[in-house]
């Protein structure tokens, strides 16, 4: 099947824009082949799936040390897919995106995270889930 053009941007993020300064980390155009699928001519078969995922991380203040330490890394992202995709078998697209979300807002300095997953390999272009969610807000 053919691919659909890949991450165009997240249109709507539900995020106000008078929150705290934040910062916005991305990987985009990921594609990793794996089996997934709940359908049973899904079961055996590896597919191609897409992540386009953006995190709303809590603002980068400069240092001297330019250290990868004093950032949210985009290892953090692919890290997330990694366990994923080589945990427990998956079925639905929108599980794989909530356990990604789980994950990765493990990391506190993350304060949303917007996931866009598309299975690339069942119809002509793409489909799939987005979703977006934040760190609980405490009182």
């Amino acid at each position: 099947m053919n691919d659909t053009s890949g991450f165009t941007g997240f249109k709507n993020t539900g995020v106000d824009a008078t929150m705290e300064p934040r910062d916005r980390i991305f990987l985009s155009n990921h594609i990793r082949k794996f089996e997934i699928g709940a359908y049973p001519d899904e079961f055996g078969v590896t597919q191609r799936v897409r992540f386009d995922i953006m995190l709303d991380v809590r603002r980068f203040e400069i240092t001297d040390d330019d250290e990868v330490d004093s950032i949210v890394s985009y290892d953090l992202i692919v890290e997330a897919i990694d366990a994923m995709i080589n945990g427990p078998r998956i079925k639905l697209v929108e599980t794989l995106a909530e356990r990604l979300a789980v994950l990765i807002l493990e990391e506190k300095r993350v304060i949303a995270a917007h996931i866009r997953i598309e299975k690339l390999d069942l119809v002509v272009g793409a489909l799939g889930v987005e979703i977006t969610r934040t760190q609980p807000v405490t009182l």
